[in-house]
């Protein structure tokens, strides 16, 4: 259907034309977990001619900005806490004008990506996550929306987001409502996502696709049966893969380990990621937090998934 608007927007003949709107780094594979990344190479891959629509960012020396320097300086094992600690103060800050903030950020951003647009000749637009950029955006190209989550999902499931205020609530879910109207098809990573599309901001079924997404991390050679060891009581190998460790329950995976330990079974668990709890039990390794960005991380990463 896309190709077939090539003769109003694109040069006929030519590959399909898809402006991919971002605010983060597309090169950038610690990006939003690499979904941006992945995404770009994958339609690269299909033939698809990408033109890169990225607003400009403004950072400025703002809560935000201080949260990070503090941070940076905090042992891991506080930074939760700092993080509360600058929610609920952030919180008080922004209560009173939340609601209209967030809404003229999300226009400001709309504003932005319609300017880029109107200087290319696209037969559609692609993004992951973009409710923001497409809040007010006024355009005939089709969109396509890709993303694993929902506003009121993450409100509900996120304990950080959860406890933000009302009018932070009330803004995601009209900036998520608006933004979901304009789409001419929404991709969804997870049946629960595609249920609340659906339910909670009422894009027909038909718009709205199931694409469960791949790995962000491929070996560079497929993994051979063969090879592969199956678990028995001398060795079972475990490995989850957290960045937030308490929402992700690695304390209750390392509580299963010491469960096999104790029954005999010769069992091992990997973390990537902050650990939850220190010191670390002896059947636990701990590898930190890898950037996949970095090849040395990137190589330990996927020996992980190996074994």
């Amino acid at each position: 259907a896309y190709a077939s608007r090539r003769g109003q927007r694109g040069r006929a003949g030519s590959a399909v034309r898809v402006g991919f709107i971002s605010r983060w780094d597309v090169a950038d594979r610690n990006a939003l977990s690499g979904m941006p990344a992945s995404m770009w190479d994958a339609l690269r891959r299909a033939g698809v001619e990408l033109v890169l629509l990225q607003p400009p960012t403004r950072i400025g020396v703002g809560t935000r900005a201080v949260e990070s320097m503090a941070l940076a300086v905090v042992p891991p094992r506080r930074r939760p806490g700092l993080r509360q600690l600058a929610e609920r103060a952030r919180s008080s800050l922004d209560r009173p004008f939340l609601y209209r903030r967030m809404l003229a950020r999300a226009s400001a951003l709309s504003r932005s990506i319609s300017a880029l647009i109107d200087r290319q000749h696209l037969d559609a637009l692609f993004g992951v996550c973009i409710s923001y950029e497409l809040f007010a955006l006024e355009t005939d190209v089709p969109i396509v929306y890709a993303s694993d989550a929902t506003a009121r999902l993450i409100n509900a499931t996120y304990a950080g987001f959860a406890r933000r205020p009302a009018g932070y609530h009330r803004a995601s879910d009209d900036v998520e409502r608006q933004s979901l109207q304009r789409v001419h098809t929404a991709l969804l990573a997870s049946e629960a996502t595609l249920e609340s599309v659906v339910r909670d901001y009422g894009v027909p079924r038909d718009r709205a696709l199931l694409a469960p997404m791949g790995a962000n991390v491929m070996p560079d050679a497929p993994v051979d049966p063969a090879d592969v060891t199956l678990p028995t009581r001398e060795g079972v190998g475990l490995l989850v893969v957290a960045s937030d460790p308490h929402r992700k329950q690695v304390d209750l995976c390392i509580d299963t380990c010491t469960e096999l330990v104790r029954r005999g079974v010769r069992a091992r668990l990997h973390v990537i990621g902050d650990p939850p709890r220190a010191p670390a039990p002896e059947h636990v390794t701990f590898h930190g937090r890898l950037r996949l960005s970095e090849p040395a991380d990137r190589a330990l990463h996927v020996r992980l998934l190996r074994q």
